[in-house]
């Protein structure tokens, strides 16, 4: 077989039992185009679109059209004129097709966790993937295919069920697609490196409506572009990753500390990180609860021995007594899912994030310093250490560039009322801006937030050319463009 047979038939069928009701269209539609001019859909061009469909359309007044068009960032509160739930590739890419042949604005939506609402449009078409969701583990090849649409939860669960896992990040309701195609940060990068460096191939619907595959020897220009490049080159309906022996068992801990001491604990843990045990996912961050309180903690999920856990432990000791510890020993899937309620659907959110290439200690103060002067809604700030497996890959080796990165600062705030927005966006931005010098000029493309196309580009470092040059060959007309976007040149 192919490898696009192996994986089409690992995902066909995913999910069509849980797309709705078929519309039947009895008017036209006003919608827009991709670059901003009114349109309009006539009843026959609806359905005819429809019935060519495994799956189904939703119009604004169809039943669940609102929930559907809901995303995890509140912030968006966007009407499509249409979302097509793809029920398989082929309704992909006759959905592709439909949003060509009319020009329409277009979305792609698998997880709906896109940090700047790219998940949904207002008044264009929506091409939803997250029915084709099926995820299948090869214990013996030790490899997973997951369709487009599903999650990360989905994906770690059912690799673990063969004691077998690859790296994928920390909220399990996100979208394997999303967090894979911007790079994948994660628990286990420093042992395992980020999802992109596990990933072996893609199923890709692209521009045109074609279905391609691309890995090593099979558009392996395309396979290098997908590494890192966002949704820039197609609509992903399947991937496939290596997977990594590992039991399960995660030792974590959690120390928390008096927001005076922050200072201490950052400078402690920059040096502290420098040459941590590969097993070790860390985090230091001061945070701040609804009411107002300030602390800061060094939080860790280790996956060794515990003659190297005790080692680590008495290593964080010399920083001094916490105000609290916990400790415990669970399994990775639980982890995995541990702050799910936290970033539940819903709520409003606003982030920055940046690299930092250095050790210099100067941002500590200026942190520290503009996050006490934040509302209360400033949830927190955290230092992620960005070294070990990642590191070890050759910047242009993959079209995630960031490869000596040592830390990622996220800084993250969240609210439930949307009259509350407007100030909570101008504080977000006003918190970063003293950060900003100190972060080098990129960030996590899955962390975008309201970055301009000039620092999209400066992200993309050295590898921007080469992505150019792939967005002229497989969309010259810039029709994926709601994402980190790579403007062609042709």
């Amino acid at each position: 077989m192919k490898r696009r047979t192996l994986l089409s038939a690992a995902i066909s069928g995913a999910g069509a039992a849980l797309v709705p009701l078929r519309s039947v269209f009895a008017q036209a539609l006003p919608a827009v185009t991709i670059d901003g001019k009114e349109t309009s859909l006539s009843a026959a061009q609806l359905n005819d679109f429809q019935r060519g469909l495994t799956g189904a359309v939703l119009r604004p007044d169809s039943p669940g059209y609102d929930e559907a068009r809901r995303v995890w960032n509140a912030e968006w509160d966007r009407r499509p004129a249409l979302i097509v739930r793809c029920a398989d590739v082929n309704d992909v890419s006759r959905a592709v097709g439909f949003a060509r042949e009319h020009n329409l604005l277009t979305a792609v939506r698998a997880g709906g966790h896109s940090m700047s609402g790219h998940s949904v449009c207002d008044r264009g078409i929506v091409i939803n993937i997250s029915a084709i969701d099926a995820v299948t583990v090869d214990p013996r090849a030790k490899t997973a295919t997951a369709g487009g649409g599903a999650l990360l939860g989905q994906l770690d669960a059912a690799a673990q069920a063969h004691r077998l896992v690859t790296t994928a990040g920390v909220v399990s309701h996100t979208g394997v697609g999303g967090l894979a195609l911007g790079g994948g940060m994660g628990r286990l990068m420093r042992k395992f490196g980020l999802t992109v460096d596990n990933m072996l191939g893609v199923e890709l619907v692209t521009a045109e409506g074609r279905v391609i595959t691309a890995g090593a020897e099979e558009n392996s220009d395309l396979f290098w572009g997908t590494r890192g490049g966002g949704g820039n080159f197609g609509i992903v309906t399947a991937f496939k990753f290596k997977l990594h022996d590992f039991d399960g068992t995660v030792k974590n801990f959690r120390y928390l500390y008096p927001f005076e001491k922050a200072k201490d604990l950052l400078e402690f843990y920059v040096a502290f990180s420098e040459n941590a045990d590969r097993d070790l996912y860390t985090n230091a961050t001061i945070s701040r609860t609804p009411g107002g309180r300030m602390s800061a903690r060094l939080s860790g999920s280790f996956f060794g021995s515990d003659a190297a856990l005790n080692r680590i432990v008495n290593e964080i000791a010399k920083l001094g007594p916490p105000a609290s510890t916990t400790n415990d020993v669970t399994n990775y899937v639980a982890v995995q899912r541990s702050i799910d309620e936290q970033n539940r659907h819903g709520m409003h959110h606003y982030a920055k994030a940046g690299f930092m290439n250095t050790r210099d200690t100067a941002f500590i103060e200026p942190l520290i310093e503009s996050f006490a002067a934040g509302p209360p809604r400033l949830a927190f700030a955290s230092l992620i250490p960005m070294d070990g497996a990642v590191g070890e890959v050759a910047s242009d080796a993959t079209a995630y560039p960031h490869r000596r990165a040592m830390f990622n600062i996220d800084t993250a705030m969240s609210w439930l009322a949307s009259a509350e927005s407007g100030a909570m966006v101008k504080a977000g931005r006003d918190f970063w801006k003293p950060i900003a010098p100190f972060v080098a000029d990129g960030f996590y493309v899955n962390s975008l937030m309201d970055e301009n196309v000039t620092a999209v580009q400066a992200n993309f470092r050295g590898n921007y050319p080469r992505l150019v040059q792939l967005k002229n060959k497989y969309d010259p007309t810039n029709f994926f463009r709601l994402n980190a976007n790579i403007v062609p040149k042709v």
